[in-house]
């Protein structure tokens, strides 16, 4: 934000006083005498800005501070004489609104309207043409325009402005602004999925630093990996509390979401157990006080279908009761023959305020139903390594048509509370309980059965359904003081989840495939009972937190968190057996960075994590842990809605199981990961939005007692780039118009332990096409535009996976 303040003739008045905020200097006061009547609200004057909205926290005071909060919150551009201001007070603004309705609130009661010049520029104005003091008109200071250029600084839980986002709790578990947090963050904002059409969450992490979004087109479970680890089920969070506690559990439907948020690096001091490459947290669409309707209407390849609806408001007559519903519904096939894609996504969202907006309670709730199958590897041989019968198509599906099947049901009940003791006293609470149901029946790829004649693949028939009940709550208080100059923002909280599982396989014999030549409708051979299982996890972390600020640049975060996991692990198979394991962890993190007034933010951070491991026949292990020295620099430009960050990190996973012959376990493994990543993203003008990365990972195994010894860990790319850019036309007689292209770069990934052979490097191009007219929005999007045919993973000679082919998806929407 830049303020510009000019006297005209050169007068200086001693009774000028200059009140500095951060960023911006925006209000002069005159004199302790002058005085304004107070008049009636008046509406505005014109409007010019469309239904965007954003969640403000404005306390009351004087007009131009609060002005100046607006802007940064609304990411604007204000103008008005310097006197206009002097004398006037604001009550202040809590909660969700258009930028229309917020500047409406602020200027009530002040006599005050506004004018809009330009689409980001507003003028405040005095409609009735009072002097602006009580000076005689002769003697009076006369100022020049002050100018308040917003940011596009906005609530951490919102949709961010354009491309960029500045704030978010994801970091620290309080509304921080990113460029003070001594971590890597990228936040992947609602425009940005929108401009995209994402329609999974391994899409909306395609162009983020640090992040190998998963390519396998298996649709059951997520498959991303940070850092150059992959376990989602232990790295997704939504609103802050563990979304997955298993592998199936369920994947995020990116409709329902306001933004993708990634905190790359251990995190176990604010969310517990997890991999040490980071966390990927959900936000979900909350209820708004602007009215939004929208449906959407999508038809693509592979005899896609799907409708949307997203409607938020405030209640008729009551704006402390706020509502939101949004629905999809899809049938489609894939690329794999005989695997649809299809859902069903309800979520009902209920805010309730009270009359002073001090205490907040909002209610969100899902139900979601997928039906697909499983898309298993296939092997290496004829996929990235030569095979004399050539290529296995793309569309193979090594199941059986009519046994096949993955369908699963979740249901998910929550709450977010926040309560404002005193303006410097809170408390905060996260709630959800979480239901869920899936039966699969899978046919797994078990090799080729003849080396010499490779046409057949053997076969493995699987049969199970697993039943979860989970429920998870985070308590935290946040105390806000100074001390010898020092400010401090301290949360204390206490977190707990527990999870039921019930679980049964059967296992059973299905006749081999020929992958050239396929004919289905082999039996599946009458299944044993592989186990039948009940499980209970639980675990209580004890955390603390002081952000520390000096001179208001410097930043120094610090915390600790004791952790408590139990499992108990019951197998109904014969007599039954019990298995119960209790791990316990201390962690740690201590971070510090300088905000410099050219936007350069210089910081250093270490960090530490924990993940238990379950026994294996009778074997108890210690947990894993991951800790990390990073060091990097933050930029955000002055006067522009830009974000770069350039972050080195060394991270080291110890206490990793591995093996010699699969029978007997060691706790020996060690995994380092050193790397650079570089990240853009901006709304460079009202234009153009952009962002960019470049990832460098050098993963090896440092200890081991397997033959992966010094190798580089399968699935992991060295180097990895992409680039987006957005182009809308303004004005003109393209006006309405606007442009979107992509390229994503992969390096090349070890296929296997030993390292013996690679799955190419590939580069794949994205585009999109959109228009507007009224309140109607036309779209095409198109990814992998060349149709490249492509091996996007390994994990072993037996199980590889295409990546996606072309898709091309058209999308009719309107809102009103």
């Amino acid at each position: 934000m830049g303020v510009r303040l000019k006297d005209v003739g050169g007068i200086a008045p001693k009774q000028l006083t200059t009140a500095l905020f951060r960023r911006a200097a925006i209000c002069l006061s005159v004199s302790a005498f002058c005085s304004f009547p107070s008049y009636a609200q008046v509406e505005p004057v014109e409007t010019a800005m469309g239904p965007q909205v954003v969640s403000f926290d404005i306390r009351p005071q004087d007009l131009g501070s609060a002005l100046n909060a607006f802007a940064d919150r609304a990411g604007l551009r204000l103008l008005f004489p310097s006197d206009l201001v002097v004398g006037r007070s604001s009550s202040g603004l809590v909660g969700t609104f258009s930028r229309e309705q917020a500047l409406s609130r602020l200027l009530a009661g002040t006599g005050l309207t506004y004018r809009f010049t330009s689409a980001d520029t507003v003028t405040i104005v005095n409609p009735r043409g009072q002097a602006s003091s009580n000076f005689p008109v002769a003697g009076a200071i006369e100022l020049d325009t002050i100018e308040v250029q917003g940011d596009g600084d906005q609530s951490p839980f919102g949709p961010g402005v354009g491309y960029v986002a500045t704030r978010s709790t994801v970091g620290s578990r309080t509304d921080t602004p990113i460029i003070e947090a001594p971590q890597s963050i990228s936040v992947v904002t609602r425009q940005q999925m929108d401009d995209r059409k994402v329609q999974n969450l391994n899409e909306a992490l395609r162009y983020t630093a640090g992040v190998q979004a998963g390519d396998t087109t298996d649709l059951t479970t997520e498959s991303y990996a940070i850092r150059g680890y992959n376990s989602p089920y232990l790295s997704l969070f939504r609103d802050g509390t563990r979304a997955m506690f298993r592998a199936f559990d369920s994947v995020a439907e990116p409709y329902g979401l306001e933004r993708v948020e990634v905190l790359k690096g251990p995190a176990s001091v604010l969310y517990g157990q997890g991999i040490p490459g980071g966390i990927v947290n959900l936000v979900t669409k909350r209820p708004t006080e602007a009215t939004l309707r929208e449906v959407q209407l999508q038809g693509g390849t592979f005899y896609r279908r799907q409708a949307t609806f997203d409607v938020s408001g405030a209640m008729p007559g009551n704006d402390n009761i706020l509502y939101r519903l949004t629905g999809l519904g899809r049938i489609s096939d894939t690329q794999v023959d005989y695997v649809p894609d299809d859902r069903v996504y309800i979520a009902p969202a209920l805010t309730i305020r009270s009359a002073s907006r001090d205490t907040t309670l909002t209610i969100l709730s899902s139900y979601q139903y997928d039906h697909t199958s499983f898309i298993d590897g296939l092997p290496a041989r004829g996929t990235v390594l030569f095979n004399p019968y050539g290529k296995i198509p793309v569309n193979r599906f090594i199941g059986e048509p009519s046994w096949s099947k993955f369908d699963r049901s979740s249901f998910s009940l929550g709450y977010i509370l926040d309560h404002d003791v005193t303006d410097a006293f809170s408390v905060h609470q996260t709630a959800r309980y979480t239901a869920s149901t899936y039966d699969r029946n899978q046919v797994q790829n078990r090799g080729w059965t003849s080396l010499q004649d490779p046409q057949e693949i053997a076969r493995r028939a699987r049969q199970g359904s697993q039943t979860s009940d989970r429920f998870n709550i985070d308590t935290h208080l946040q105390y806000k003081f100074e001390l010898a100059s020092v400010k401090h923002d301290v949360i204390a909280g206490v977190d707990y989840s527990k999870a039921f599982f019930k679980t049964k396989m059967f296992q059973g014999n299905i006749a081999p495939l020929n992958v050239f030549n396929p004919i289905y409708g082999s039996p599946v051979t009458t299944p044993d009972k592989l186990f039948n299982d009940r499980e209970t996890a639980s675990e209580t972390g004890l955390y603390v937190q002081d952000q520390a600020k000096l001179w208001d640049r410097l930043s120094i975060v610090a915390g600790l968190r004791q952790d408590w996991a139990d499992d108990t692990y019951e197998s109904m198979l014969g007599r039954g057996t019990t298995t119960q394991q209790n791990d316990a962890a201390l962690t740690s993190r201590l971070g510090i960075i300088y905000d410099t007034p050219i936007g350069l933010a210089p910081y250093a951070s270490y960090t530490q994590s924990f993940t238990p491991i379950a026994g294996i026949d009778g074997q108890m292990f210690k947990p894993e842990t991951g800790e990390q020295y990073e060091i990097g620099l933050k930029y955000q430009p002055a006067n522009t809605n830009s974000f770069v960050t350039l972050a080195v990190f060394d991270l080291v996973r110890k206490n990793v199981l591995t093996t010699r012959d699969f029978a007997t376990y060691f706790q020996t493994g060690e995994i380092r990961t050193r790397g650079l990543e570089l990240e853009g993203v901006s709304n460079l003008t009202p234009e153009i939005n952009l962002v960019g990365s470049y990832t460098y990972n050098d993963a090896k195994v440092t200890q081991s007692a397997d033959l992966d010894l010094g190798k580089r860990p399968t699935t992991v790319p060295a180097h990895m780039a992409s680039f987006w850019a957005n182009y809308a036309f303004k004005s003109g007689s393209m006006e309405g118009l606007s442009i979107g292209a992509g390229v994503r770069y992969v390096g090349n990934t070890p296929g296997d332990l030993t390292n013996e052979f690679f799955v190419p490097s590939y580069t794949l191009v994205d585009m999109a096409l959109r228009y507007n007219y009224g309140k109607f929005q036309f779209s095409i999007n198109a990814n992998n535009v060349f149709d490249r045919i492509y091996v996007s993973t390994c994990f072993s000679r037996q199980s590889c996976y295409y990546g996606g082919r072309r898709s091309v998806i058209g999308t009719v929407a309107y809102k009103w």
